[in-house]
């Protein structure tokens, strides 16, 4: 009865600001199957109320999908900065180019963020650069992600992160740190692998997430080996064959695309 839903177009909507009551009656599709769509992908909505509403109150604890999805954005771009003896908060930035891309990520986790997403202006080598920001508030159970993945002030990828990897959780770090390789040999562009810039990870943990990226989701990494300025390093590569794109095409946001694609969309700030 329902193999022809969209979850593209739910996820689409969701990140727009639509609670589930709305994606309901846009789509003309139940709540019982947007929420089940959605919860498919660990996204976490109110039924009457937007996302990108505050609603959250610094006494309640974090559930375990708002714990998966820090945890998640923790591993790529996502910055634990610890704000006390128990507490700790997630900072997200981007160029304001993936102003989309940031919003997204804060409807995943916006219930625990203390202020909507700002636009402010960074200074780099002469050049200012326009960006967009959140963090969430400083919190025990965020402190306790902060252990995990810094457990000697140094930033690990952690086996139990990557041991519980989904489709959802890929997608963010690949979001984050993948992108396409291209070849325009023979006049043809066309992509021709992918990686994920996993180079301030180690190689054994790097080893370890090729074994639960195949172990959980049947996807074939292969580490590649390479080298800058003399020094060697290892990331994580992907051929066209490797399953990933199978696995996450379908689940990207649609500004997101040419992660996987290698084709940007054309939008009105570019």
């Amino acid at each position: 009865m329902y193999r022809d839903i969209d979850e593209k177009e739910i996820v689409r909507l969701a990140t727009e600001g639509k609670n589930v009551n709305e994606i309901s009656k846009t789509l003309n599709y139940s709540k019982h199957v947007v929420v089940y769509r959605l919860n498919k992908l660990g996204i976490s909505l109110d039924y009457y109320k937007s996302p990108f509403q505050k609603n959250f109150s610094s006494g309640e604890a974090l559930t375990e999908i708002e714990k998966a999805n820090i945890e998640s954005m923790a591993i790529g771009d996502g910055c634990l900065e610890k704000t006390g003896k128990d507490s700790a908060r997630l900072k997200i930035a981007h160029s304001i180019k993936q102003k989309d891309y940031l919003l997204w990520k804060y409807s995943l986790i916006s219930k625990c963020v203390s202020k909507y997403p700002y636009e402010s202006d960074v200074k780099l080598n002469d050049k200012v650069y326009g960006t967009i920001r959140f963090s969430t508030a400083s919190l025990p159970d965020i402190k306790k992600s902060y252990d995990i993945f810094y457990p000697n002030n140094k930033k690990i990828l952690p086996e139990s992160i990557v041991s519980n990897i989904t489709k959802l959780r890929l997608l963010i770090w690949f979001l984050d740190d993948g992108s396409a390789g291209i070849d325009n040999s023979r006049g043809n562009r066309r992509v021709s692998q992918w990686v994920i810039s996993s180079e301030s990870f180690t190689e054994e943990e790097n080893e370890m997430a090729k074994f639960y990226l195949l172990k959980n989701l049947n996807i074939n990494a292969h580490i590649k080996k390479m080298s800058r300025n003399g020094k060697g390093f290892t990331n994580l590569g992907f051929s066209k064959s490797s399953g990933l794109y199978e696995t996450l095409i379908d689940i990207t946001p649609p500004y997101m695309t040419y992660k996987l694609t290698g084709v940007k969309a054309i939008t009105s700030e570019a």
